[in-house]
């Protein structure tokens, strides 16, 4: 068959990521002549890659959404339609294909040789909950990023009338329901037939809710229906939205089942993801929590201890020996380097690792900057002799009025979940080395005595703000950080590819721009610094994980449970009392349904 492919795609920079020429190049397998209409902007380097598939590139103003690219590439095409057997519409909205596009047009070609268009993947008749569809409900429709159209549609009347007399989408909603939601219902009340390559109609025939499963049951698409693409929107929903559905695992197991049973490069789905998203997204739609036993090594990789090393920070003497103890958990050839800020604390560290046996060097580093300066000023030159890097630092968090228990709790999860055994090292190590693009593992935040209060809103306006003029410094996209959205890493403990912080180093922040003692409390280089790491690491092309022990993480996942139940008691309470506040007493007959849920948890009005 001969086809034109028509291909829509937008980025706000003009880039042409890697996983776009990946799909250009398989349908390039399928297609005699490809189209591309960009929307918006194009660099030069994005366009010299297009012209290796194709020299028919248009670049159009950033308006009508899909809907008007594709409209430009028929119009453009309409005195050669002729030329061709089918069209074919897509867009950059999707990664894939996972299989071989041959296969899938063959199969659609012999099932169902009568269709006259079909698509990958199909919704629904469904409630119109913005009210834009003209229709009054959502019919039931093929998702429009992947449309094939056959001769005798295309070549109909009502095919070219369609696309002229379409006006230009004013919004996202508008050319939603004008195209996708649209097109299917229009083309077959004008009598023409459609096909879905994965029908998951099936399953919804006796349900009232039509979902949209290539958001919500990717795994089972790629398993079951052997679906050859998987929509970025499924690494873009946020996890509140997931779970409404779902119990959140879809992006996590398809990228999985990608990797394990495909032989596409799952490395093409990061380098886009981190480019464009916030690593607190990335992160949470992945479920990126690194949870390793302490006991038993479950790897079985050769790891060359040559290059790692272990960098301490110590300043409090009563603490050195447990410190020194918890640096000898690592494998024995690594090399460990402890910073101290005098002679006689040179001395006592010296004395405990000598005993340990270890490979060690003990550095005087200036007090000003304490544990920051120590590593990025006193041992810059790490980063350049070692491929994986551990950095930990002894911690009180000694503040007024504040239990001593609060700050060893911190200081225990910083260390525990860094160093708790030379099996968990072993592990980590094994995790680097089968993950290329890893750059950052930090243990989570506390969440623990005053810092509950701080749970996912670890930035201050004026941390921010100083955090910005950092990522300036660094050379950091602004569009990374996100007030919003709570950094990732606290406490400036960390196992990292070496690689994925060198962008520090090459800034050569000096020794003089730390803050000097005593520290303020906050908007300081230091506080932006320990928050900025992951963005450090995407901005150099690497991602983050959270990184526990499988103790620890029991634990923690009690706590959030007794943290979630405490917040929605106070919710309760708060709304109960202003029930009492504010309802006159002879209205609260009415309220009987919600006495009674609130009678159960304890509480009357």
């Amino acid at each position: 068959m001969s086809r034109l492919g028509i291909f829509c795609m937008y980025d706000s920079e003009g880039v042409v990521d890697n996983y776009i020429l990946y799909l250009l190049n398989e349908i390039k397998k399928v297609v005699e002549h490809l189209t591309v209409v960009c929307n918006g902007e194009l660099s030069d380097s994005g366009k010299n890659l297009l012209k290796n598939f194709t020299d028919d590139i248009t670049v159009r103003s950033n308006t009508g959404f899909d809907m008007e690219a594709w409209k430009q590439g028929i119009l453009n095409n309409e005195k050669n339609l002729s030329d061709y057997d089918e069209i074919v519409l897509f867009n950059d909205s999707f990664y894939g294909p996972f299989y071989p596009l041959e296969e899938i047009f063959s199969e659609m070609n012999e099932k169902y040789s009568d269709a006259d268009f079909w698509g990958i993947t199909i919704q629904g008749q469904s409630e119109d909950t913005f009210g834009a569809c003209p229709y009054g409900y959502l019919p039931e429709h093929i998702q429009s990023y992947f449309l094939v159209v056959r001769e005798k549609m295309f070549h109909s009347e009502h095919f070219i009338k369609y696309w002229k007399e379409s006006e230009e989408a004013k919004n996202f909603y508008d050319a939603v329901t004008r195209h996708e939601v649209c097109f299917t219902k229009i083309f077959s009340d004008f009598g023409f037939k459609y096909a879905v390559y994965c029908d998951t109609r099936e399953l919804e025939k006796n349900y009232d809710v039509h979902i949209n499963h290539y958001l919500l049951s990717t795994e089972k698409l790629l398993k079951d229906y052997h679906c050859p693409i998987l929509k970025k929107k499924v690494f873009q929903m946020s996890r509140p939205k997931y779970i409404l559905d779902n119990c959140g695992d879809g992006p996590r197991k398809s990228l999985e089942f990608i990797k394990n049973h495909t032989s596409y490069d799952t490395n093409l789905i990061f380098q886009n993801q981190l480019r464009l998203q916030n690593i607190a997204v990335i992160k949470s739609s992945l479920g990126l929590d690194y949870i390793f036993p302490t006991q038993k090594n479950i790897y079985s990789n050769e790891i060359n201890y040559d290059k790692v090393v272990v960098v301490a920070h110590l300043y409090y003497e009563d603490l050195f020996s447990k410190c020194i103890e918890y640096l000898c958990n690592t494998p024995k050839n690594i090399f460990l380097i402890v910073t101290v800020s005098d002679e006689q604390k040179k001395l006592l560290a010296e004395k405990l690792l000598k005993i340990s046996g270890r490979k060690y060097e003990v550095r005087i580093v200036s007090a000003r900057g304490r544990d920051l300066s120590a590593l990025f000023v006193g041992c810059a030159d790490l980063f350049e002799k070692f491929e994986y890097l551990c950095f930990v630092h002894d911690k009180k968090s000694i503040r007024s009025g504040k239990s001593m228990t609060v700050g060893d709790a911190f200081f225990r999860m910083l260390w525990e979940n860094t160093l708790a055994s030379e099996n968990y090292v072993q592990n980590i190590l094994s995790t680097f080395e089968d993950e290329p693009q890893l750059g950052l593992l930090v243990p989570p935040p506390p969440h623990h005595g005053e810092y509950q209060f701080f749970i996912n809103d670890y930035w201050t306006s004026v941390c921010f703000e100083r955090a910005l003029k950092l990522a300036d410094r660094l050379n950091i996209p602004k569009k990374f950080l996100n007030r919003k959205l709570s950094p990732l890493s606290i406490g400036s403990v960390f196992w990292c590819r070496t690689k994925a912080l060198k962008k520090i180093i090459d800034a050569k922040i000096t020794l003089e721009e730390f803050p000097a003692e005593p520290m303020p409390d906050d908007g300081t280089l230091s506080h932006a610094m320990e928050r900025i790491f992951p963005f450090v690491a995407q901005s150099a092309g690497f991602y983050t994980g959270w990184l526990m022990t499988s103790d620890f993480a029991k634990d923690e996942l009690e706590n959030y449970i007794c943290f979630a139940s405490n917040l929605k008691m106070k919710f309760i309470q708060s709304l109960a009392a202003f029930v009492k506040m504010k309802v006159p007493q002879k209205y609260w007959k009415y309220l009987q349904p919600f006495k009674k849920m609130l009678y159960k948890m304890g509480l009357k009005i």
